[in-house]
């Protein structure tokens, strides 16, 4: 008698009938089943400047948004609204275009995705819906109450009004769109500098400072204002603030190596980490004809901002360049910066390296607002590779040597493996 075999079913087939079997559970579970992954980089979380923008905001922000019905931006839209939740109230609004064209038109919004960001009854206009437009529109928003930045002229100055190379025209427009109010302000026009100054900016006199122009700006300190002073070799910065300015630039020996440029006084420098000046700031500052700084006894307390190399100078300390300076004044803390260069915020340089965001946030230090330094822009971690220096000697070993001695010996192996195969079939 013969037995009866039963054969079973191949490997493909059974996971044939396992993909199938999950296919239709999913179809099954798909309406009852709401599951969300975000997978990108920034996920829902602020930046840490955004969220302390927030923690100085009073009261609800509201978002409007031009979307249609259905359209898949909607989603990124609460995303972003709920993040910004965790912090704060938020009053979110969608408006179709197609569907309610005079609302739209009342609120100026004629695009998909622009949008209006409003705080205490202002409003802001916004082109996309990001993290970054919309905590700028709503940093301009806190500040517009008077914030001015005002240039000290009548003495040679840099000038906020003017877009020579010389001058701090950019600077001044940059500074317009964080929410301050960038003026100039003869010294031999004026009693007083304003109490609604935020920050008195005195860039490089050419010529003396004379009796008045002196009374004025240790008046104003006096009674307690930030002061940013740019100066160069020989400056008349030491004559009103504890900080001797050197006689002349600093030169830097590899500058014709990093920079491809024959002027040694050309620097590239990185801010120092840890003041709330560098918050964000990655890559160096570019600084030119830049003169050391040697801070005095005082009641201040002196930072250094930005310091190089001992090669910049013949001491054995490293050349300071920049200094932050802060007391106690009443009840309140006062603050005043030195910089040993005016050059780096000149139209002509401003667009190097970090010195407009380092600049902008040495501003809002001065300022009193030092919760609102820092770029509401982050990077993915996956857009920059950080390696160490033993991490750049193994990979470049293993691409001179340890690579290629592998793929020689694949490829020897390789030839006696077949060689010996002719040889077994002849």
């Amino acid at each position: 008698m013969k037995r009866l075999r039963v054969r079973m079913p191949g490997r493909w087939l059974l996971a044939a009938l396992a993909a199938v079997a999950v296919a239709v559970t999913g179809t099954l579970l798909a309406p009852r089943t709401t599951a969300v992954w975000h997978w990108t980089a920034s996920g829902t979380q602020l930046s840490e400047a955004s969220i302390r923008l927030l923690e100085t905001l009073q009261g609800p922000i509201s978002l409007t948004v031009a979307l249609p019905e259905g359209h898949p931006v909607r989603a990124h839209v609460r995303r972003l609204a709920a993040s910004y939740e965790r912090h704060t109230t938020v009053e979110l609004e969608f408006v179709d275009p197609g569907r309610s064209q005079q609302r739209a038109r009342e609120l100026g919004l004629l695009r998909d995705g622009e949008g209006l960001v409003g705080w205490q009854g202002r409003h802001e206009r916004f082109s996309t819906p990001s993290e970054a437009r919309i905590s700028r529109a709503l940093q301009r928003m806190s500040r517009r109450s008077g914030r001015y930045v005002v240039w000290l002229t009548g003495h040679g100055e840099r000038r906020p009004d003017r877009g020579t190379n010389f001058d701090m025209q950019a600077f001044a427009q940059a500074l317009e769109r964080r929410g301050y109010r960038p003026r100039s302000v003869h010294a031999k026009r004026v009693a007083s500098i304003p109490d609604n100054t935020a920050v008195l900016v005195v860039a490089a006199p050419t010529r003396h400072l004379d009796t008045a122009a002196r009374t004025l700006i240790d008046d104003y300190i006096s009674r307690g204002g930030s002061v940013l002073w740019l100066t160069e070799p020989g400056g008349q910065a030491g004559t009103l603030l504890p900080v001797a300015v050197g006689d002349a630039p600093l030169e830097d020996p590899r500058t014709p190596e990093l920079l491809d440029v024959d002027d040694t006084r050309l620097l590239v420098l990185d801010a120092e980490q840890g003041h709330p000046a560098s918050r964000g700031v990655q890559a160096p500052l570019l600084l030119s004809r830049a003169t050391s700084l040697t801070p005095g006894e005082s009641e201040w307390q002196i930072t250094p901002v930005i310091t190089g190399s001992r090669r910049l100078t013949s001491d054995e300390r490293p050349a300071t360049l920049a200094l932050a300076l802060t007391r106690q004044l009443e009840d309140r803390r006062q603050h005043a910066a030195i910089v040993g260069d005016a050059d780096f915020l000149a139209d002509a340089y401003l667009g190097n390296g970090a010195n407009l965001p380092f600049a902008l946030n040495l501003v809002d230090w001065l300022g009193g607002n030092n919760a609102l330094t820092g770029t509401f822009m982050r990077g993915a971690p996956d857009q920059r590779l950080d390696f160490r220096r033993t991490d750049v000697l193994l990979l470049g070993f293993g691409h001179i040597f340890a690579l290629p001695i592998l793929l020689a010996l694949g490829a020897a192996w390789t030839w006696r493996r077949q060689r010996g195969g002719r040889a077994s079939t002849g």
